[in-house]
């Protein structure tokens, strides 16, 4: 893995500073399994529409993107358990929890939209 230990600790601290050791060590392993390059802060509006699709139940949004700089990895921690069924109609897969005991970790993964047009025209 390229991160270095202290990119991997920015990372993994980010969003959410005072975590459980449970939550850190998830989200550790979050971030190696899934090759987590660096935060994304300014989403392209198509990113924006996952998490708009979602409304109000979006809660704790946060956006990565992969070392090989073709997909975004969005994550969304909800309080309320009901969430889902809902979130799994839309494409989200529940996974660990990376933000509080209280709220379910969902991810979702995307390509970016420019690597499929290239591919498309192969």
């Amino acid at each position: 893995m390229n991160l270095t230990e202290n990119k991997l600790n920015y990372l993994i601290s980010l969003n959410y500073r005072g975590m459980t050791n449970e939550i850190y060590e998830n989200r550790k392993d979050f971030m190696i399994e899934n090759k987590i390059k660096r935060y994304v802060r300014d989403r392209p509006k198509y990113i924006d529409k996952e998490f708009d699709i979602l409304g109000n139940d979006a809660d704790h949004i946060e956006c990565y993107m992969t070392e090989d700089n073709r997909t975004y990895i969005l994550l969304i921690h909800p309080y309320k358990r009901e969430l889902e069924e809902k979130n799994r109609d839309y494409g989200w897969v529940k996974i660990n929890k990376l933000y509080k005991d209280s709220a379910t970790s969902f991810m979702k993964k995307i390509i970016k939209q420019s690597i499929l047009k290239r591919e498309m025209r192969l």
